[in-house]
């Protein structure tokens, strides 16, 4: 009932928006077709700005993990639909050798992932959105496996994808449609064919191979697009259109 109540609302009032706004492409053609839009909500991603953000060792630093780990980071909301406790039962698991994993954020699963913490886990609590990517860019890998648990997973394009590869690092994404489809065209990570252990490590295996110059050279295709200065342009024909 109280999904229908937020559907009739939501359809009843949709119609008097001079332009509607939405965070992808996936998004903005089902909104078209559950509502009956006569004309195509606009499309703005949420990106960071466009900044060079030099590599740093701050969290392993910080958090005593040896130089020579290759380090994944998980960044944001520590909540169900995102397989952190997925992700902290495979790196007690797994056999990669010299691989340790940050998870930095807050939520109600923040607790369990301190009390999962040991020499390959750690915790690190959020940090202003100001310090972020400096954080970010002393990881080697970010990460991100949301759950296919509803609509809103489904078709998202969670804001970490680009903050990942602004800060020069390439991803792990879940096999969903807008995250999967940006980071095959662009060559920007992997995307393994389930949240199975064999998969993760299959893609992970992957991405450590990847040469430093070829990746540096897909993620700059990518952020020179997917950045602000490019998504606040299109604000500005809405804005003129109107």
């Amino acid at each position: 009932l109280n999904q229908k109540i937020k559907w009739f609302l939501e359809n009843f009032f949709i119609k008097f928006a001079d332009e509607i706004i939405t965070v992808n492409k996936a998004i903005a053609d089902l909104y078209k077709t559950l509502y009956k839009l006569k004309k195509n909500p606009f499309v703005i991603h949420n990106c960071p700005h466009k900044t060079l953000i030099p590599k740093s060792n701050i969290l392993k630093e910080k958090l005593g993990i040896p130089n020579d780990r290759y380090l994944i980071i998980y960044q944001g909301i520590l909540s169900k639909g995102r397989n952190i406790k997925k992700l902290i039962n495979f790196m007690n698991d797994t056999k990669i050798d010299n691989l340790a994993i940050v998870f930095m954020g807050y939520g109600e699963l923040e607790e369990e992932v301190k009390n999962a913490a040991n020499e390959q886990i750690f915790y690190h609590p959020a940090v202003p959105p100001i310090d972020l990517l400096n954080y970010t860019a002393s990881a080697d890998c970010g990460i991100s496996l949301i759950a296919d648990s509803c609509i809103s997973y489904r078709y998202c394009t969670p804001n970490k994808l680009f903050e990942y590869s602004m800060a020069g690092l390439p991803v792990i994404t879940s096999d969903l449609p807008e995250q999967a489809r940006l980071v095959k065209k662009y060559k920007i990570g992997e995307v393994p064919e389930s949240d199975r252990s064999s998969d993760l490590t299959a893609a992970i295996l992957t991405i450590m191979k990847i040469k430093s110059y070829e990746l540096k050279e897909n993620l700059a295709n990518f952020t020179n697009k997917y950045n602000w200065e490019n998504q606040s342009l299109e604000l500005t024909k809405i804005y003129e259109k109107n």
